[in-house]
């Protein structure tokens, strides 16, 4: 057995270690770098920026482009494009003629054509280059002045036989607006007319005048007529009659 005086050392220094502990101020902890993520390891994701796209290596599929279209090379122009030269001119009696000798002139072409009649207009068109291209476009002032020039195909003119052929073009365009003062001249425009009219009440009652050729009633959305009609005729003189 420990002697009284042993026990009273040992719990003088426990108290006095307690003592110290309460005393002492307590240390501050540092907090711990975080150590960090081995490769393979998940990591925080970061918004990066967007990379520009890499240059399309040689040999990658190429982005397809659009196709421009070939321009057509120095003296390359069609016979349409060839027409379209003499567009400034009002006549509607207009000719082309092909084969023509690229030594020929607008003089010599006008002298070819002189006995046909009245020429408003002499073009010899050219390529970018500048070089003629075999070609000349009359205009004429009359159908039968046109006619006339169409009999020389076949001439030949400084070596060479000549293709005239009237533009087609032109041609149609002059009897689309032919068809249209005629069509103008023989119809007859009605108005007033009751909602209850037919188109054959008015093919009778107007065909007393004359032939007609047809008959157009205008209509609103809902199919219902709405009192107007034009009267078409096939002569000038069934016009004034149902005018009168």
């Amino acid at each position: 057995k420990e002697s009284g005086k042993s026990v009273r050392k040992k719990l003088k220094r426990k108290s006095e270690a307690d003592t110290a502990d309460v005393a002492a101020p307590k240390r501050k902890l540092k907090p711990k770098a975080e150590k960090l993520p081995a490769s393979g390891d998940a990591v925080a994701t970061k918004k990066l920026k967007p990379k520009p796209e890499k240059l399309q290596a040689s040999g990658d599929a190429a982005v397809p482009k659009k196709k421009r279209q070939a321009k057509p090379s120095a003296g390359e122009v069609s016979a349409d494009k060839a027409s379209a030269e003499g567009d400034g001119a009002s006549s509607a009696f207009k000719v082309l003629v092909s084969n023509l000798p690229f030594s020929a002139t607008e003089e010599d072409v006008k002298k070819l054509f002189a006995g046909c009649g009245e020429m408003q207009r002499c073009s010899l068109p050219q390529g970018k280059d500048g070089k003629p291209l075999g070609m000349a476009v009359l205009c004429f002032l009359t159908e039968k002045s046109m006619q006339s020039a169409l009999k020389l195909s076949g001439t030949k003119f400084q070596g060479r036989d000549l293709q005239i052929q009237q533009s087609a073009s032109k041609n149609k365009r002059a009897r689309r607006e032919e068809e249209r003062v005629v069509k103008e001249k023989l119809t007859v425009f009605v108005t007033k007319l009751s909602a209850s009219t037919d188109e054959e009440t008015l093919m009778k009652d107007f065909g007393e005048c004359g032939t007609v050729s047809s008959v157009k009633m205008l209509k609103d959305n809902a199919g219902n007529f709405m009192g107007t009609a034009f009267i078409v005729y096939t002569a000038e003189k069934a016009v004034e009659a149902a005018l009168q």
